[in-house]
C-alpha cells in the first residue's frame, strides 16, 4: 500500500504526494516564510499514512533536510505564484 493514499492532492488535483512530498513542501515554506510555519493535521483514512508524513513533516521542522527536491521552479510557476501575490496583496499587506 502507498503511503499516500490518504495523505495526498490525488482527489483535488490529480498528485500524489507522499510524505517525502510533504516534507519537501514544508522545507520549502519553511524557506520561503523565514521559518515560520504552522503545520495542521485534518482527519484522515489512513492514520499509518498520515503519521508518516507528519514524521516526515516534523523531521524537517527540526532541523533534518528533505529527502526529496522539487528542483527550481519554472518561469510559468513563477509567473503564477507572482499573479497570485498581486490578487492577494490587497488582503495581506505583508505582501
Amino acid at each position: 500500500m502507498h503511503d499516500q493514499k490518504s495523505c495526498s492532492l490525488r482527489h483535488a488535483v490529480g498528485f500524489d504526494l507522499g510524505r517525502q512530498g510533504y516534507a519537501a513542501l514544508t522545507e520549502r515554506l519553511l524557506s520561503l516564510a523565514d521559518g515560520r510555519v504552522v503545520l495542521a493535521l485534518e482527519g484522515g483514512y489512513n492514520l499509518d499514512a498520515i503519521a508518516r508524513s507528519a514524521a516526515a513533516c516534523l523531521r524537517v521542522l527540526l532541523g533534518e533536510e528533505s529527502p526529496h527536491d522539487f528542483g527550481s521552479i519554472s518561469p510559468a510557476g513563477a509567473r503564477k505564484i507572482e499573479e497570485t501575490i498581486e490578487v492577494q496583496r490587497e488582503f495581506w499587506k505583508g505582501l
